[in-house]
């Protein structure tokens, strides 16, 4: 229990110490090992981490954790064929369930095999077909790859006609082919069946904004911040228009209108520190994301936003510094801030 509470708080040295306690009491229990795995890992250390995954795996060979932190560990020291030989070994011990093999293809995804992922998909689908897997499947495909994107859209509306993905990733895929007006059209449709509006207004005026119509954004994201009643929803606000890099000042002052009523929210602090850096004002980005850190030191968004805005700024050392926790954080943080045009 001990260990558990210390990796929630990130606090992985006394982690590593409560684990230690345990296994004395009990040698070979596997929760405890893999959990002091990854604590050692968050420490920096890896044969240690290595050490113990390899010992968990022979204690309880259908835990995946394991493995997938043996695939991480071979990855960040650039060891491709113990990358390929770990994910074999997972790939051979997971199940066929449709969450296993979403995670499987997330982590060839994260070491850079995305046919290999693609495949993992492929296999699952036609063993059996969900729309859960057609939609991970979906955000997994090269953005030019049209046909296939559609497809498995289609599948999805079949699969779970009542789903809001299969809608909103329509428009997304209509605004990312430049397509605004049918993306439009189809928030619009949309916005007609839906309670909850705001997303939905937010996602409308982010495609008004990028086909250049600012006064009809600008209604659409009056109405949806008129809907956010609390710290949640207008940080929804902020962050998304910082994703998509629209309404910046808006979203600033969404940010701190959250702020105003939950100031010790990481989370807040961080959509501030991200809106800021696509501003380009470094020092009051810094600022944010160390405000975030402090609240939450293992905020891996808010390290990796550190880390662009430290590169900008010039300090390389501290900017790779940031990334590698980050990266240890969460192993697709690199892609996520990719997808976003954000890189080191």
């Amino acid at each position: 229990m001990r260990g558990s509470q210390a990796l929630e708080k990130g606090a992985f040295a006394d982690a590593v110490t409560a684990f230690d306690t345990a296994l004395q009491v009990e040698a070979g229990h596997s929760y405890a090992l893999a959990n002091r795995a990854y604590a050692r890992f968050m420490l920096g250390d890896d044969a240690g981490a290595l050490a113990d995954t390899a010992d968990a795996i022979k204690a309880n060979r259908t835990a995946l954790g394991p493995y997938g932190l043996r695939v991480q560990i071979a990855h960040e020291q650039g060891r491709t064929d113990a990358v390929m030989a770990e994910m074999a070994a997972l790939v051979a011990a997971a199940p066929s369930e449709p969450a296993t093999q979403i995670w499987i293809a997330g982590l060839y995804r994260n070491v850079d095999r995305p046919i290999d992922a693609l495949r993992v998909y492929d296999r699952a689908i036609a063993l059996k077909p969900t729309a859960t897997l057609h939609a991970a499947r979906y955000r997994a495909r090269p953005k030019a790859d049209r046909a296939g994107r559609q497809a498995d859209l289609d599948a999805i509306a079949r699969l779970s006609p009542k789903s809001d993905f299969d809608d909103s990733e329509r428009a997304r895929m209509l605004d990312e082919t430049g397509n605004h007006v049918g993306a439009i059209a189809l928030y619009t449709r949309t916005l007609a069946t839906h309670a909850d509006k705001q997303g939905w207004l937010t996602r409308r005026g982010i495609s008004h904004a990028t086909a250049g119509e600012t006064a009809l954004a600008a209604a659409d994201f009056m109405q949806a911040r008129k809907l956010a009643k609390d710290a949640n929803r207008l940080n929804n606000l902020c962050w998304e228009k910082a994703v998509s890099g629209v309404a910046l000042e808006t979203a600033l002052s969404e940010c701190d209108a959250a702020l105003r009523l939950e100031p010790t929210d990481a989370a807040i602090w961080d959509s501030r520190g991200l809106v800021l850096l696509r501003l380009g004002r470094w020092t009051d980005a810094i600022s944010a994301y160390d405000r975030a850190l402090a609240l939450s030191p293992w905020l891996a968004n808010a390290r990796y936003g550190r880390a662009i805005v430290r590169a900008r700024m010039g300090d390389k050392v501290r900017a790779e510094a940031d990334a590698s926790a980050a990266r240890r954080s969460s192993f697709d943080i690199t892609k996520a801030y990719s997808d976003m045009g954000l890189t080191l």
